[in-house]
């Protein structure tokens, strides 16, 4: 399954980590705060990549953020690819695949929860 990556999922996914409406609000301004040049990229993917990495901490959400604003691929690749991120240059293009298919279905079981 693929997912879009839209305002209203990153909304949805904002309630999941940030239950509380203060720190929801307080979140959204941070996340608001990436996608203000004209070279940044992929709002929605980016701030869904922040949301998923920030595990529900507003201040981690904020460090993220702010490192999203000079560079958002190290975000998404921690995100995204947690696990290929770690796997050495050397590993094999079959266990690489399947690290990858790993990778995908735990971004989209997360996009699918209810959690942070």
């Amino acid at each position: 399954m693929s997912f879009e990556h839209s305002r209203e999922l990153v909304l949805k996914k904002l309630r999941d980590c940030f239950p509380d409406p203060a720190k929801a609000n307080e979140a959204l301004a941070i996340l608001e705060s990436y996608g203000t040049e004209s070279w940044h990229v992929g709002k929605d993917r980016v701030r869904l990549g922040l949301l998923k990495i920030s595990v529900g901490d507003i201040e981690m959400l904020r460090s993220y953020t702010r490192g999203a604003q000079s560079d958002y691929r190290n975000a998404l690749l921690t995100a995204e690819y947690p696990e290929e991120c770690q796997a050495s240059s050397k590993t094999p293009p079959a266990e690489l695949a399947a690290i990858r298919k790993r990778d995908r279905e735990q971004y989209e079981a997360w996009l699918r929860s209810g959690g942070a």
